[in-house]
């Protein structure tokens, strides 16, 4: 008796045989078959004219040279100016980033491009490049103004003889 939707177990190993001997004669013939050969095309023949003389070799195209990475360069290249009377002049774009240097009010610098409220400056005197608040920048010099002069100092006067300084000036 044969149970539904079942085939007898040597129908499917005839099945599985014939599939797997199909397969064979396919992978065989394709691998008998020699590859056509590529096709290739043939090279003109000279033929000399005698009405132009031949074309001169041209060299070879140079492949173009890399750019190279350029700074973004603010459109001034006009002179800044320090506002304050001493600015850190500082290695990265932050507060916590080690001090390359103080600069003074007044002191020229050129705008090379700016981050956020940073801007990346080279300072004129000296060439060195860093990084500063932008807020302490104006591109004009900032008028200074004097310093206070400390009065001269006097020797004290002296009380004349046989009285004292203040019974001078009373009388």
């Amino acid at each position: 008796m044969r149970s539904r939707g079942r085939l007898p177990a040597s129908a499917g190993r005839s099945r599985g045989a014939l599939w797997g001997a199909a397969l064979v004669a396919v992978l065989a013939a394709a691998c008998a078959a020699p590859a056509p050969p590529a096709a290739r095309p043939l090279p003109r023949p000279a033929v000399p004219t005698k009405s132009r003389p031949a074309p001169a070799a041209r060299p070879a195209p140079r492949a173009p040279k890399p750019a190279a990475p350029r700074p973004v360069v603010l459109p001034s290249a006009a002179p800044w100016y320090v506002t304050v009377p001493s600015l850190n002049l500082r290695r990265c774009p932050a507060v916590g980033c080690s001090r390359l240097a103080v600069l003074t009010q007044n002191e020229v610098l050129l705008r090379l491009r700016e981050e956020g409220e940073w801007v990346q400056v080279r300072v004129v005197k000296t060439g060195e490049t860093g990084w500063v608040a932008g807020r302490f920048l104006v591109d004009r010099p900032v008028a200074v103004p004097p310093k206070p002069r400390a009065p001269a100092q006097t020797a004290p006067a002296r009380p004349a003889p046989g009285g004292t300084l203040n019974e001078e000036f009373l009388e």
